[in-house]
């Protein structure tokens, strides 16, 4: 029986530094060549949709092309090789096959008419992997209006849009009491712990305005309410069989450099501060950090023991997608360094995940955007 597997970023065609869609799609493959038997092992032929705002050049999601030259894809060749020698096979071209289906997180039409395109190849979905997200370095606003105010691009991008997509999906999902279940997907962030406010529905318009606005605290933000989402998407979807996983990619320094100060207080040109926060310091992500503090995050930190590469990342992805769950009675795991452990204390506030699942559902029913340009 063919899988099926919907996600949204990784986008590498169109990225300059490696990125954790693409890393995830190495697993895929590095997994599917594997005959050492493994609960993290793909199970049967896969058809993966690739989901993003840029279409890829025709070879980027052909492995027929990608295994005949290196020099079509630079991230293919790193696929390290078989006992043979050979860095593909038969096997991989008859097991996995890579499609792409147009999607802005930003508009609402554009999330339901991927989830349309994909309605009409698939009858169900296996897994759900949410994994675009923006931390934008300045305030942006979508055309997008709730309420008749435009919504933030981070809370649009990080969660309106996946809820908008996972709600158009659902005919999709494994019904309930059905022998197999779809696994939704959450790449969340250690730094959702990082916010000591009360990130409630009441208090999120205040959060990500203009006057109080930090683009990584937005992003804190958005992947605790994201987390929130997690939790509640059995009883936000009571009709499916689902199994719903929220993981954190990895772990890395965070850096003061904008400040200027150490922890001690004293002036320094790079203060580095040790703590987990879930962010791979050599993605996309570090492009809205300072300059000084991209370089050494795209090219030093990664090599610290407590920081996580984008590899070590895809790894922790694939095995959320793939690896064995934990109770069926649980609401949903957390998964951080492979194991399941505990989130954000706030996460387990029943009546606050309610809250924010009956806020977004109404969010999105509430989305307007404006007619196409004529």
């Amino acid at each position: 029986m063919v899988q099926t597997l919907l996600m949204t970023g990784g986008d590498w065609w169109s990225r300059p530094t490696k990125n954790l869609g693409q890393q995830f799609i190495i697993q895929l493959i590095q997994n599917s060549r594997s005959s050492e038997p493994s609960p993290n092992k793909l199970r049967g032929p896969i058809n993966v949709y690739v989901c993003t705002r840029r279409p890829p050049p025709a070879k980027e999601l052909d492995l027929s092309v990608l295994r005949q030259s290196s020099s079509t894809s630079g991230w293919f060749s790193t696929i390290a090789p078989q006992d043979n020698g050979s860095t593909s096979d038969d096997n991989i071209l008859d097991r996995i096959k890579l499609h792409h289906l147009p999607l802005d997180l930003t508009s609402p039409s554009s999330i339901r008419a991927c989830a349309k395109s994909f309605l009409e190849k698939e009858s169900k979905l296996d897994v759900l992997l949410l994994n675009a997200a923006v931390a934008p370095k300045s305030r942006n606003v979508t055309n997008v209006k709730l309420k008749g105010e435009p919504v933030e691009e981070a809370l649009m991008t990080n969660v309106l849009g996946h809820a908008l997509l996972t709600e158009s999906l659902k005919s999709a999902f494994h019904e309930r009491g059905s022998e197999r279940s779809t696994r939704i997907v959450t790449v969340s962030s250690e730094l959702h712990r990082r916010i000591q406010e009360i990130v409630s529905p009441d208090t999120i318009s205040d959060l990500l305005g203009p006057a109080a606005w930090d683009g990584m605290r937005a992003y804190k933000i958005t992947k605790l309410i994201q987390t929130h989402a997690a939790f509640a998407l059995r009883e936000m979807f009571p009709d499916s069989q689902l199994e719903s996983i929220a993981v954190s990619p990895g772990e890395f320094l965070t850096t003061d450099i904008a400040r200027g100060r150490s922890r001690g207080g004293t002036d320094s040109l790079l203060s580095i501060e040790t703590g987990t926060t879930g962010f791979v310091p050599s993605t996309n992500l570090s492009q809205n950090s300072p300059w000084l503090a991209r370089l050494f995050m795209q090219y030093l930190l990664h090599y610290a023991p407590f920081a996580s590469t984008p590899e070590e990342g895809g790894k922790k992805i694939y095995e959320a997608c793939f690896g064995e769950t934990a109770s069926p009675a649980e609401d949903a795991v957390y998964l951080k360094d492979h194991q399941s452990v505990k989130a954000a204390d706030a996460i387990y506030d029943v009546e606050l995940r309610r809250a924010w699942a009956h806020w977004i559902r109404q969010a999105i029913d509430g989305l307007v955007e404006p007619p196409p340009a004529a």
